[in-house]
């Protein structure tokens, strides 16, 4: 079973000796020392509204499952910069559900995130146990995202496509990063 730590303060860092990761089929095994000299202000733990962290791991999932950690941290930085624009919905489940810019339905193929609108079934992976390593995956990456505690390594992207395409809009924008097979852009204006 895996545990998703979301917190770690600087006293528990300074405090850990040795951690050892037995191999799949054995438990998690963490000796920890204590240095009573050693203090810190633990500050207070960030509150993740489960239904957004969800978006978030299902949009990092479904778009980046075949990326490096990098590219799936992309894919969540790009998500949670068009959440903090003006030109885009202020939720992270109101972005990855968006539909076209143009204000028309969402139909098929039709929609911001193309795993959103491609007529196949979101549900979490269940069988597969590469698939349920690249869930639990983006699952850590959504939460670290949200809580602020992983850097925007894409120069604040607010658009991205894989690099086998070639849309219409990216002549329209500043290419700002290239991550794994994915490239991002911003406004020019």
């Amino acid at each position: 079973m895996w545990k998703t730590i979301g917190f770690v303060s600087t006293i528990a860092l300074q405090c850990v000796g040795i951690v050892a990761v037995a191999a799949q089929a054995e438990p998690l095994r963490i000796t920890i020392s204590y240095d009573p000299n050693v203090t810190a202000e633990q500050p207070a733990p960030v509150q993740i509204d489960a239904a957004q962290h969800y978006c978030l791991n299902e949009a990092i999932y479904w778009e980046g499952r075949n990326q490096e950690i990098d590219g799936m941290v992309a894919i969540g930085n790009t998500i949670l910069n068009r959440v903090a624009s003006a030109d885009f919905p202020d939720t992270v489940c109101g972005v990855v559900h968006q539909g076209p810019l143009d204000g028309s339905p969402i139909t098929r193929h039709r929609c911001q995130f193309s795993y959103y609108c491609d007529g196949l079934s979101d549900a979490r992976p269940m069988q597969n146990i590469l698939e349920i390593q690249a869930w639990d995956w983006a699952d850590v990456i959504a939460e670290g995202l949200l809580a602020g505690d992983i850097e925007d390594n894409t120069d604040g992207s607010t658009y991205y496509h894989a690099n086998y395409v070639d849309p219409f809009w990216n002549d329209v924008y500043a290419h700002v990063a290239t991550v794994d097979d994915h490239l991002f852009y911003t406004h020019t204006w």
